[in-house]
């Protein structure tokens, strides 16, 4: 199976539900609630910065990003096609991750290990918007997967950008909390 239709299926079981996380630090409680839409796909894939493909149209329309999410999910739009890319060095290794990304989500709920959620601001971050990120260690690769989320204007948290890198330096300097409890409903 193509790693790109791979991820979407991944995010695809994301969909039509409604995540819970509290998370404490030293005294400090936190609590928000975030959900994954079709659209977002685009973002954490990397698909925007593929500017040189026809196929993927115009970057800043709702439509044509959910369209990119619903093809890549059927394989029309696949990792051959977008390999084609001058840019695609830049999302190679984030697309060959991608497909973690439900694993990555529900060892949220896995309390043997603790898990770690970072309160960020923009200063390491400029190009997102502060929020919180999960981090997700996979020390047999030598790389840290950071799941990045952001508030909307509903009070809803949303995906806001998906990184792999191998050192975890920026996040070293943010506010750390532990995941205390997770859970997750069906919503339409």
């Amino acid at each position: 199976m193509d790693l790109l239709q791979a991820a979407a299926i991944s995010y695809n079981n994301l969909l039509h539900k409604k995540f819970h996380i509290k998370a404490g630090a030293k005294g400090n409680l936190i609590e928000f609630d975030f959900i994954f839409k079709p659209i977002n796909f685009f973002h954490l894939a990397g698909l925007h910065y593929l500017d040189d493909m026809k196929l993927l149209g115009m970057h800043t329309s709702h439509q044509s990003k959910e369209l990119a999410f619903k093809k890549s999910l059927r394989g029309e739009l696949n990792l051959e096609y977008l390999g084609k890319s001058a840019h695609f060095a830049k999302i190679n290794e984030r697309v060959e991750w991608l497909h973690r990304i439900d694993a990555v989500v529900s060892h949220l709920s896995k309390m043997y290990s603790p898990k770690t959620i970072v309160e960020f601001d923009n200063k390491n971050f400029s190009f997102i918007k502060p929020g919180y990120t999960f981090v997700e260690d996979y020390p047999v690769q030598r790389k840290v997967v950071m799941l990045f989320f952001t508030e909307d204007s509903t009070g809803m948290y949303l995906p806001e950008s998906f990184l792999v890198s191998t050192n975890q330096n920026k996040i070293l300097q943010q506010k750390k909390y532990r995941v205390l409890d997770f859970s997750c409903e069906f919503s339409r």
